[in-house]
């Protein structure tokens, strides 16, 4: 009976996928239709298409306009799709996407400081420079991965830190160089409104041969899904078949960032549809990845298009983790993923330490000589000085400690979250955690105005639980499986960042305030702001040595964790608790800072501290004495221009996590 009723539900669930496409095409398709109705009556349409009247403003704008923008959203959401279904594939990776390996990064960093130092350059050649640029983003991400053997964990977390890495110096470029980048920062938001077929000329000729590439390749692309060995027996090389295929789904995203901008998440989002639509059908995959990636970007864009009257023009680029998000994490709820991952895959640890005391004091003693070095010594108009009393108890002393607070708070966030989800990857950032939170800050300030420090942190704090109650609900059904974990994490984050950015743009004038908070300043925390961080910081670490036992079981699993007699559901929601109010409390206060609760955790691992006791300790340390120095740096630097400190420490961090991260997969 067992399996007669498995053998009906398969036809239903087929049949409600269908369903389901039917009922998208209809939207889009009526979102199309609306447009060209608020433009002209149908009996128009054929002749604006075909004969447009130049001296009619309705045919001017439709067919210089709106025809643009639906063809270019097409080709671009097409070539994103296939892009991404290509790095998917050939990766065995159903999380490789350009944006997650450093691509667009790439392309875009190399843009713009090429407009900084050789514009001449830009404006001939910004098409061959944004191709140079993704190229060697990919070739760093994949040398890294190569020493790990591909594994699925280290290639994602080798293109995310180079992606990071290459936001960083992006973000210094933009700092120093306002005025040239101003423009650059408009262009590159990825809108798709036209005014004229140019950009659909230029993308064209380039999109389709790289297009025609991939599907004539296409069989030696799935041999390569099948694994090397296979591929090799039926006479191909998986080297060389591999570097043509990223190289020319990497040229893709490029051609599209040098026109267009970032347009993030379309390549993650139509591969994994497609593998819901087409389970099994690795042939028609490709197809399936471009019909679905031009659905989506067109279908977002010309809703986004449909609503502008009401909420101003949003850039589709801006918006597209608001529509994918929730897509991603239904499909990580309900798809089968290839390739099960370890949750220590490809980031083994270094020599474990003999004395680790030793190292622990000589941590507490660097973040105890930075502390003093902030508090007293800075940058001033008349060059370098010791601080006056009133600036070290006014503003400088509760930043210094905020930070500390912070950087505890995230650094132990982290660790709490890659052993209780049995995932290297997890962290407060790249789960969406960091987000929700934010968004739940955002809310109370929009609803409660000037309430306390406290309620905003409880609203925050429910913010970030909620984004953990659907990791750790999904999660547990699929046995915490990385890759479905972060597909998750991906989605809400993607979702809960769009929605921030939509409510900083509504031009409120409370969300207005949120906008320094946004850019990760912290030049305006008081001590009631460093006193709150702070005593987070202290319950959640001493809650996370209280519970360190359990921390230590979860990675072997939860039937481990039963033998021993612990209970699994209590003890994780206890756990995930404490990196909820880790995070919130980070957040509140220093605002998004990147990839803390993500590199410090490894840092801890591969300077070879072990038991859990000595991880957090070092965690904590190395988290507060991370951004305790960053802020420093941001303060002096570049005075009297502040930086953030978050995106000094993803500099500082960064550069050192991948020299580690290449040395210890080795």
């Amino acid at each position: 009976m067992s399996g007669l009723e498995t053998t009906c539900a398969r036809p239903r669930q087929s049949s409600l996928r269908w369903i389901m496409l039917a009922f998208s095409v209809a939207c889009v398709a009526l979102l199309i239709v609306q447009g060209f109705l608020s433009i002209a009556k149908p009996a128009e349409w054929l002749h604006i298409i075909t004969a447009p009247n130049p001296d009619d403003p309705r045919h001017v704008i439709g067919y210089y306009s709106f025809l643009p923008r639906l063809a270019v959203g097409l080709l671009v959401g097409g070539a994103l799709g296939l892009g991404g279904a290509v790095f998917q594939t050939v990766l065995r990776n159903p999380l490789a996407e350009p944006g997650l390996l450093g691509v667009a990064s790439g392309a875009q960093i190399a843009l713009a400081f090429t407009l900084v130092f050789a514009p001449g350059l830009w404006i001939a050649r910004n098409e061959a420079i944004a191709i140079i640029g993704a190229g060697m983003a990919l070739s760093l991400s994949l040398f890294i991965a190569s020493r790990g053997q591909f594994s699925s964990t280290t290639v994602v977390l080798a293109g995310l830190m180079v992606g990071l890495y290459c936001n960083a110096i992006f973000g210094l470029l933009v700092l120093f160089n306002h005025d040239y980048l101003i423009n650059l920062l408009t262009w590159q938001a990825g809108s798709l409104e036209q005014g004229g077929w140019e950009v659909c000329l230029y993308l064209l000729p380039r999109l389709l041969p790289l297009a025609v590439l991939i599907f004539i390749l296409q069989r030696p692309l799935n041999l390569l899904s099948l694994g090397d060995n296979q591929a090799k027996g039926l006479g191909i090389s998986p080297a060389m078949m591999r570097l043509v295929l990223l190289a020319a789904a990497a040229a893709t995203a490029a051609v599209i960032t040098s026109s267009l901008g970032l347009i993030g998440m379309i390549g993650l989002a139509a591969p994994n549809l497609a593998r819901a639509f087409a389970p099994g059908q690795d042939g028609r995959r490709l197809v399936w990845s471009a019909l679905l990636g031009a659905l989506l970007l067109v279908g977002i864009d010309q809703l986004l298009r449909a609503i502008a009257p009401f909420v101003g023009n949003i850039p589709a680029g801006a918006a597209t983790g608001l529509f994918t998000g929730p897509i991603l994490v239904i499909l990580a709820s309900r798809v089968r993923l290839p390739g099960v991952s370890s949750a220590q895959e490809g980031t083994s640890t270094g020599k474990r330490l003999q004395k680790p005391l030793r190292l622990l004091f000589a941590l507490s003693c660097a973040l105890a000589f930075c502390m003093i070095l902030s508090v007293l010594v800075s940058n001033t108009p008349d060059g370098w000085s010791f601080a006056a009393p009133e600036a070290v108890t006014g503003w400088r002393g509760p930043r210094i400690f905020a930070a500390a607070g912070a950087g505890i708070c995230l650094a132990v966030a982290g660790l709490v979250l890659q052993g209780t989800l049995r995932n290297a990857m997890a962290s407060p950032d790249l789960l969406g955690i960091g987000y929700g939170a934010g968004f739940g800050l955002a809310i109370a300030v929009l609803f409660m105005g000037d309430a306390s420090g406290f309620s905003k942190l409880a609203v925050a704090t429910f913010g970030a639980l909620v984004v953990l109650s659907v990791i750790a609900g999904i999660g547990w059904r699929t046995a915490f499986q990385p890759e479905r974990v972060l597909l998750i994490g991906v989605g809400l984050g993607s979702m809960f960042h769009a929605l921030m950015i939509l409510l900083l743009a509504s031009g409120n004038p409370r969300v207005a305030g949120l906008l320094n908070w946004f850019s990760g300043s912290m030049g305006n925390i008081g001590w009631n702001d460093a006193a709150l961080v702070c005593i987070c910081a202290t319950i959640v670490l001493l809650a996370a040595l209280l519970f360190r036992r359990p921390l230590d079981i979860f990675p072997l699993g939860d039937v481990t964790v039963r033998s021993v007699g612990l209970k699994v559901s209590s003890s994780r929601a206890i756990l995930l608790a404490i990196a909820g109010l880790g995070t919130t409390a980070a957040t509140i206060t220093v605002g998004p800072v990147s990839f803390i609760g993500l590199m410090v955790p490894h840092f801890a691992a591969m300077l070879g501290f072990r038991g859990m006791t000595m991880r957090l300790l070092a965690s904590a340390l190395l988290g507060a004495l991370l951004l305790v120095f960053a802020d420093w740096l941001g303060r002096n630097l570049a005075y009297p221009w502040p930086m953030s400190a978050g995106l000094l420490a993803s500099l500082i961090g960064g550069g050192f996590f991948l020299r580690l991260l290449s040395k210890s997969v080795r």
